[in-house]
Formats: C-alpha cells, structure tokens, sequence
C-alpha cells in the first residue's frame, strides 16, 4: 500500500466520520468533504478539502432536519432556524376569560344594592338623569314653553327697561367711553340705587333674553363675552370715577352689584 492508497482511505473516513456527526448531537470538527471542480476523483494530486462545521451554514445534515420539522410539526406551529439548530415554537390560543367579567358585574351589583333605600342620596341620581335627558330632549316636558317665555321675552323686556332708566337718569352726563368727562357728575340716585352700571346691565339682558328666546348656543356664548368685556370696561370706568370722585368709594360699599342688584341694608 502506497501513500496514494493511504491519502485516499484517510479522506473516506473522515467523510464518513463527518457524515456521522452531521446526525450526531455532539458537533465534529469537519462536517462535509469537497472536492475541487476543477479536477476529477480519482486523478492523482486531486485537491481533497475539509470544510469545518461552523462554516458550513446550509449543510445536507441541516436541511434533512428542517423538512423532517416541517413534514411532522402540526399546523399551528412556527420554526425557526439558527445554524443547525432548529426550535419549534407553537403559538398560544389564549381563550377569553369571562370570570373576570363576571366577578366585575357582581361586584357592581352590590354596590348598586348595599346601604339602605333613601340614605344614599339617590335624589341626587335622579335629577342628574333628568337633566341630562332634558338635555337630550332640548326641552323640559310641560313647562318648556313657559320657562322659554319667561326667560326670554321677558328678559328682554327687563333689560330694555333698566337700560332706559340708567339713560333716563344719567341724562347729560352720558358717554359712550368710560374715562370719565372732566365736567361730569357724580349720579348715585334712581337706578343706580340698586346696580352700579345700569346700562351696561340692561344690555346684558337684553342680549340674555334674545339668546334664550331663539335657542341659539352661539348668542348665549356672545352674551357671555359681551358680559366680559362690559366688565373690564367698568373696571377702567370706575377707576377713573375714584381718581374723580373720592365719595364713589363709598357708594360702591353700598351699591356691590355691578350688573345684578346687590345693595347693603
């Protein structure tokens, strides 16, 4: 036996040896056996080379295990390759869980029926849930008109009258600005009695009252800058009015009220 003879059974068995460990748990050094394409088996000199295992990403061994996976894992099943390891990860069916919903309704119910009937404030639920019905509706059942008349026609009518009274008693000391003339009067009698800025405060509602009147969400908001603004403005008013009139203090301890009636007894 010659060393020819020699080279060639060593190649055979470490192919073999290597096609052992392929099926083998335990890793081999040398996995598969490749011969170079540019000469035939069996030529003398015949390059003969050792390919590890850890190079060889796509060996025969590891594509046998991947289609036996596959043909025998069931439906629901996903596999997942990492080199020449193959895991099998079934996908969970969680099924919904209804005690939970259960336990929760209970648990509802008994505060629903705990504590004595009368002593839990249930006039409170009441009438939330029937203004939120109302609400809903947009009227009050019998008596929407006539809360609708006196909270609209009526307030116009109010407004227009005390408008025309802080008019009527200002008389020559009117302006449309509040910084206050320099030969102007202090007027503390007739309406202003009651409200500090009677005009303003008719105005007000009288724009309340068309608000109401006609249903309209934009008017009562509107209303609600308006009364914003006219109070800002009497505040810069009556600032100048104490710079003027030291006495005005005085008559606003007396008179609170800028737009509603509020008078000290």
């Amino acid at each position: 036996m010659n060393i020819r003879h020699l080279s060639l059974l060593l190649s055979i068995s470490i192919a073999s040896n290597g096609a052992y460990a392929a099926f083998s748990p335990v890793p081999f050094k040398y996995a598969a056996l490749r011969i170079s394409s540019s000469s035939h088996q069996g030529q003398q000199g015949a390059p003969y080379q050792l390919i590890p295992s850890h190079s060889s990403k796509r060996s025969t061994s590891a594509l046998f295990q991947t289609d036996d996976l596959n043909k025998d894992a069931p439906n629901d099943s996903t596999a997942e390759m990492n080199g020449n390891e193959v895991a099998v990860s079934p996908e969970k069916d969680e099924k919904f869980d209804t005690s939970k919903i259960s336990d929760l309704l209970t648990k509802i119910y008994g505060n629903i029926s705990s504590g004595e009937f009368g002593s839990r404030g249930e006039a409170y639920f009441v009438g939330q849930i029937a203004l939120v019905l109302c609400i809903f509706y947009g009227n009050i059942p019998l008596v929407g008109d006539v809360i609708t008349f006196i909270f609209g026609p009526c307030t116009c009518a109010i407004g227009a009258i005390v408008a025309g009274l802080g008019v009527k008693d200002l008389g020559s000391n009117l302006s449309p600005f509040p910084k206050v003339p320099s030969d102007t009067d202090l007027v503390t009698d007739g309406i202003f009695e009651e409200v500090r800025h009677p005009i303003y405060a008719g105005l007000l509602y009288l724009c309340l009252g068309i608000s109401i009147w006609s249903g309209s969400a934009m008017r009562m908001l509107l209303t609600g800058a308006l009364w914003y603004l006219l109070d800002k403005k009497s505040d810069y008013e009556e600032k100048t009015l104490l710079d003027r009139f030291p006495s005005y203090d005085d008559y606003m301890f007396d008179v609170k009220g800028k737009f509603i009636p509020d008078r000290k007894e």
